[in-house]
């Protein structure tokens, strides 16, 4: 059995990888994006609140002083001045409404604090240049990170999933080599006790129940393939010498054949039905003509179908001789000339062989199209007048056309009839007419 690919889109190698990347991408992103409003937090309500303080010290210690004030420091300026000398204030200073600015200038940045009196229009310039770069650093470091995390999580996903489907592997490989061996084999031994463990202890204890089935199958088969040939041999045998005994003109010579044929359709349906149980192919089987084979169906469903008043038709359209076993074909065609006579109760059945196959239509009740798609599921039964089941027949013919490597094609409408194909390819199709 050839195992899937790896990484295809379905495949569980790619979501394990695909769910951690993306679980990565987004606790990266979120923990970005907190960083960055830490940053904006610490600023606006530790730094800023700081630096208002500062402003009231300021306008406090220069309350007894006069006129205008400039006091400059290190890193920050003090601008006390009033009305008449704005002038004296920078330009980038000027404009700024009461409250907490940050100003560009020079390619230097400010942090510009802003309150007013009657009397003076108060400012405080703080150069934060060392801050801001600081603070961009940071940013861009944590950014740089959060594309770092991602190719770290590409790898690392990669070795998770290895991780995580090595041992999931490893029991598929187990269970494809006991299809391809024997059922018998324990797998649960190679596996720890873990999740894996646990289900490989289920798949040996339900392979023991499935190999216990098949086991129960084989003798059971074997045992009717020996009961029923056994009394069938005797009346095989019985019915010879009884025929070599009597004269054929004797009214029971006819009774006596009739009796040994049915005996030999049954031995052959016995062989055929256990093939298809053990699944197993028939030795032996005789080969013959599609074209004899349903002439001698023909001329064995003939009489049913005029004791209905129907006409049976069969018309030989093929121009090459096809040969197949007489017995699968003789089981097929005479189930579905069953089903065509049981449900047809007026019309013709016809009967049609071409160089595709050979395909048998009715003048039946149809099939209701809802069931068409389980018509050769065994016992379907159908919401007609009738109200029978479709029985065995389909199911068989289904099977029969599966070993055989046919086809069936299914052609059915209510009230109008049935048409079913044997086409010699596999594969079952269902078309409406």
């Amino acid at each position: 059995m050839k195992l899937p690919a790896k990484h295809t889109a379905h495949s569980l190698n790619y979501a394990i990888k695909n769910s951690f990347f993306r679980l990565t991408v987004a606790v990266s992103i979120t923990f970005t994006l907190v960083s960055i409003g830490l940053i904006d937090f610490t600023e606006s309500e530790l730094f800023i609140p700081h630096l208002q303080h500062d402003f009231e010290q300021m306008i406090k210690i220069h309350k007894q002083q006069s006129g205008v004030i400039i006091s400059q420091y290190k890193d920050t300026i003090f601008y006390r001045v009033d009305d008449q000398h704005m002038s004296e204030l920078p330009h980038y200073l000027k404009e700024l409404d009461v409250g907490s600015h940050e100003v560009f200038h020079n390619n230097q940045a400010f942090h510009v604090l802003v309150k007013e009196d009657p009397k003076f229009r108060y400012l405080f310039e703080i150069n934060q240049s060392d801050f801001e770069k600081m603070e961009l650093i940071i940013v861009a470091i944590i950014i740089l990170a959060m594309f770092l995390s991602w190719a770290v999580a590409l790898f690392s996903a990669h070795i998770l999933a290895k991780k995580i489907l090595d041992p999931i592997e490893r029991l598929s490989k187990k269970i494809n080599s006991i299809e391809q061996g024997s059922l018998s084999t324990r797998i649960s031994d190679d596996f720890s006790d873990d999740e894996i463990g646990k289900l490989a202890l289920f798949f040996d204890h339900y392979n023991e129940k499935i190999n216990a089935y098949l086991t129960r199958e084989k003798l059971f088969t074997s045992d009717v393939s020996h009961e029923l040939r056994t009394p069938l041999m005797v009346i095989s045998s019985t019915c010879e010498l009884l025929i070599a005994q009597k004269n054929k003109q004797h009214k029971d010579f006819i009774y006596l054949l009739k009796i040994q044929i049915a005996c030999q359709e049954m031995k052959n349906l016995v062989a055929i039905f256990l093939a298809l149980a053990r699944n197993d192919e028939l030795n032996n089987s005789q080969q013959n003509s599609v074209d004899s084979v349903l002439t001698s169906q023909y001329q064995k469903y003939l009489p049913q179908a005029q004791a209905k008043g129907l006409k049976l038709i069969y018309n030989n359209l093929s121009d090459e001789a096809q040969y197949y076993s007489e017995e699968f074909l003789a089981i097929v065609i005479g189930n579905l000339l069953e089903n065509a006579l049981k449900y047809t109760l007026k019309g013709e059945i016809t009967m049609i062989l071409n160089n595709d196959g050979f395909t048998i239509q009715d003048t039946g009740q149809g099939i209701p199209h809802e069931i068409q798609h389980t018509v050769f599921e065994p016992f379907i039964h159908t919401q007609s007048s009738c109200s029978q089941s479709i029985g065995l027949g389909l199911s068989i013919v289904q099977r029969i056309c599966e070993k055989k490597g046919w086809s069936v094609k299914l052609n059915s409408e209510e009230n109008l009839g049935t048409s079913i194909s044997i086409l010699f390819k596999s594969k079952i199709v269902f078309d409406e007419l």
